[in-house]
């Protein structure tokens, strides 16, 4: 049975690749130290023609669209500016759909070239340079704390960590906030309310991580600049003790939030990383695996959602369960001296370097 994985440890190589999408030039060299803002790699792509029929958006003759343009042959323009216009019953204007350089007039169109795309690779998290992907990017090697999420906002940032208690019977308050300064990151139990978290930001904090999360809260934590990553899902209300462990032992570090959207099949999830000096540490495993017995596991959805155990033992054919699902399952054996059988949908194995098959 394949299911997802999350790397949640202490002491944990963490290598990542990072490329272009097109070839480009790379500006770092193999052992170079990185900081998680160097940019490691640049590419151009060289922009485009576009095509703007004036006459016809003016209901001209072709011969009288030069009179009507508002801008000069050569001119640079950005997207939404008016090139021509027209006087009649009602101002008519052409507005430009792009961004670029207005290079000629023929027939009634104007003819724009766009401006050329360029990107840059950031390194993403402090580390090493580990490889060279020559024209696209490099590999970048870090060591230290690696705890992975389920949700994320798709943004990255460094900052302080800073923890602020938090539980179901005492959300977040205004006044807890007198603890935050610039630049901290965040780490609470509960899920913040909006103006709780506007807060956060009002204070200038570089990101947020959060044990379990309200569905209603996901449209606000997409609208703010600053990462959010979740680390256990919806509705669960016992955090992970041995998570949360980690991220106490590290109070007042920096640590960088990549809030990177989740895809298993691209080996792509959300992240917190804590460096640490080099070294014997374990390797970080993919985000799908198969169960096998010994392994440990967070179970994330049904009656016993948000506890981790150890599984004992595999079914050999699906079992049908109180919901009427059926599926194939695990038998887990929980921190609460409890077995319970588990449909394998419901379950994320936890690489921690312990209790590995």
């Amino acid at each position: 049975m394949i299911v997802n994985a999350r790397n949640q440890a202490s002491h944990m190589t963490v290598r990542r690749t990072k490329k272009l999408p097109f070839p480009g030039q790379v500006l770092v060299n193999q052992g170079e130290k990185v900081s998680h803002e160097a940019i490691i790699a640049q590419g151009q792509l060289p922009g485009g023609i576009v095509f703007l029929d004036v006459a016809q958006g003016l209901r001209l003759s072709a011969d009288e669209v030069p009179a009507c343009l508002t801008r000069k042959i050569g001119d640079l323009v950005q997207a939404d500016d008016v090139i021509a216009s027209c006087e009649g019953t009602f101002l008519r204007v052409i507005r430009s759909s792009v961004s670029g350089q207005l290079v000629e007039c023929h027939q009634g169109k104007v003819v724009m070239t766009t401006e050329a795309i360029s990107t840059d690779i950031k390194a993403g998290m402090p580390g090493v340079v580990e490889k060279i992907i020559p024209e696209f990017g490099a590999v970048i090697a870090t060591w230290g704390c690696l705890i992975q999420g389920v949700w994320g906002n798709n943004r990255m940032a460094t900052g302080v960590l800073q923890t602020l208690n938090s539980s179901p019977e005492r959300p977040l308050q205004l006044l807890d906030l007198e603890l935050v300064n610039n630049g901290h990151v965040i780490l609470t139990e509960v899920c913040p309310k909006v103006e709780v978290l506007e807060g956060m930001i009002a204070r200038g904090i570089s990101g947020l991580i959060v044990n379990s999360c309200s569905p209603a809260m996901i449209p606000n934590f997409e609208k703010v600049e600053v990462p959010v990553v979740i680390l256990q899902g919806n509705g669960i209300k016992n955090p992970d003790g041995f998570t949360m462990g980690i991220f106490s032992s590290h109070q007042g570090k920096v640590v960088t939030v990549d809030a990177q959207r989740s895809d298993e099949f691209y080996g792509r999830c959300p992240e917190v990383i804590i460096p640490q000096e080099k070294g014997d540490f374990i390797e970080d495993a993919p985000l799908r695996g198969e169960l096998s017995i010994g392994q440990e596991v967070r179970i994330f959805s049904g009656p016993a959602a948000g506890q981790t155990g150890i599984i004992t033992d595999i079914t050999d054919e699906p079992q049908i369960f109180p919901s009427g699902m059926s599926d194939m399952a695990a038998l887990v054996y929980l921190e609460s001296d409890e077995e319970v059988l588990v449909p394998s949908k419901n379950l994320l194995i936890l690489n921690r370097g312990v209790h590995q098959g």
